[in-house]
């Protein structure tokens, strides 16, 4: 389980980017604040250190990982074009590796 001191980090690849832009339909950012606001009303889980940032080097187009402490916890890609499945997915797994 991630603890409330974590620094947890969500490597995104190429394709994977516009899901990250503050002007997204379906934004990463703001799925992760609602994840956020219910792990700690639900479950009294503060992740306060969240950082996303891509990775062009290390993972494909459709790719992302979700890191602990530099540790990835989850590497899985995408195929799904669909920005909101594609930020759904990422944070189903966010959800799943906190809880």
């Amino acid at each position: 389980m991630i603890e409330n001191d974590s620094h947890i980090t969500i490597d995104i690849g190429k394709d994977l980017i516009p899901i990250a832009l503050d002007d997204a339909k379906c934004s990463l950012f703001s799925s992760i604040k609602e994840l956020r606001e219910t792990l700690l009303k639900d479950y009294g889980i503060d992740l306060k250190k969240i950082r996303v940032k891509d990775n062009l080097n290390d993972l494909s187009p459709n790719e992302f990982q979700i890191l602990n402490d530099d540790k990835v916890l989850i590497r899985k890609q995408i195929n799904s074009e669909n920005q909101q499945l594609q930020v759904d997915q990422i944070i189903t797994q966010l959800k799943a590796i906190v809880l």
